[in-house]
């Protein structure tokens, strides 16, 4: 079941890993972009294989609507997607692409994940931020970059979760 204080980031984003073991952070806290004050957060529940987690706002005392989904079943290549996040921590940033393969299983961090590859450039700060479609509707959430064989990050391309595996997530009990 969905609740309108849920929201869903990345796993990366709410745990960390230390002597090989995977930790999550004592607090969480949130902040609209219309917002100054930080808002106090739980983590209901995570999946790092997946890179999922899904929090809640400790208070209902927010006014936000949900944002309308997509199907990623449903996505072509060439389809322009827009990535919302907070690049690099400057604040509310927007950028814009297209999905250059809809559906492609990739290997990161040893783990092979189906994810939307897009001709898109993010930056830290946008993991677990929203990718809309050109109507405004999530289609997926931004995760991952690769990097070349020297380790340098490979801009232009942005791996994002389809919205429809969140989703199987965030309903699963």
């Amino acid at each position: 079941t969905r609740r309108s204080s849920d929201l869903v980031t990345n796993a990366h984003i709410v745990t960390y890993t230390q002597l090989g073991k995977v930790n999550t952070f004592k607090n969480y806290s949130i902040r609209f972009a219309s917002e100054e004050e930080y808002r106090k957060a739980e983590l209901l529940k995570y999946d790092t294989e997946k890179d999922i987690a899904v929090l809640k706002l400790s208070d209902n005392t927010a006014s936000f609507k949900a944002i309308k989904l997509g199907n990623s079943d449903k996505l072509s290549f060439g389809d322009k997607v827009y990535a919302v996040g907070n690049g690099s921590n400057y604040g509310l940033s927007l950028t814009q692409g297209i999905i250059s393969i809809p559906k492609i299983n990739v290997e990161y961090e040893n783990r092979k994940r189906e994810v939307i590859q897009c001709d898109l450039t993010i930056s830290a700060g946008n993991s677990g931020g929203a990718l809309l479609d050109e109507k405004g509707r999530m289609i997926g959430i931004t995760t991952f970059r690769t990097k070349d064989n020297s380790g340098n990050i490979i801009y232009g391309l942005a791996y994002c979760i389809p919205i429809n595996i969140v989703m199987d997530f965030v309903r699963s009990e």
